[in-house]
């Protein structure tokens, strides 16, 4: 790769994504942990079909330590 090709990631992104210390639960976060990340998709269950559809959840990043 070629110095052009790299991007300051930090710099786009710090404006919509903030790296908090917690978790909403209040838990330490260590993102060296993280093993699983969800950039702003979600399962939820139609209550007039029962079928599962994705529901789009912007601004929001869930994470799991865990690949249960």
């Amino acid at each position: 790769m070629k110095q052009k090709e790299f991007s300051d990631w930090n710099g786009y992104l710090g404006d919509k994504y903030k790296l908090d210390k917690k978790d909403t639960e209040g838990n330490t976060f260590n993102l060296t942990e993280v093993t699983w990340m969800n950039f702003g998709w979600g399962e939820s269950r139609d209550p007039s079909t029962g079928t599962i559809v994705l529901e789009p959840h912007p601004n929001e990043v869930w994470f799991r330590k865990t690949v249960n």
